[in-house]
């Protein structure tokens, strides 16, 4: 699994197009989830495809840098919302709309 801390962009990709943001609630009353990873999970839902997440998430969810990131980032691949890996020899985000 890929970090974001390793050099060069990280872009988010989607396995749909999205064009409006539906969380499903089971994913917002998971009390196994932390809040900060729930929000990054909706930033994320909401950023257009190839956003470098560095940049754009790290205010918009109320941390300090793109390396702290990566503990909910964790979290939301543990609960199978996100994958992160490698496409095309770069590091990707890659967003799965769970089921409203």
């Amino acid at each position: 699994m890929g970090t974001i801390q390793e050099d060069g962009f990280m872009p988010v990709r989607y396995r749909r197009s999205l064009s409006d943001v539906v969380v499903d609630r089971n994913v917002i009353l998971d009390d196994g989830i932390r809040p900060t990873s729930k929000l990054l999970y909706v930033v994320l839902l909401a950023l257009p495809a190839d956003t470098d997440i560095r940049d754009a998430a790290p205010a918009l969810v109320g941390v300090d840098s793109s390396d702290d990131l990566d503990q909910y980032l964790a979290e939301l691949a543990d609960a199978g919302l996100i994958e992160t890996g490698m496409e095309e020899g770069e590091p990707v985000v890659i967003v799965h709309q769970a089921s409203a």
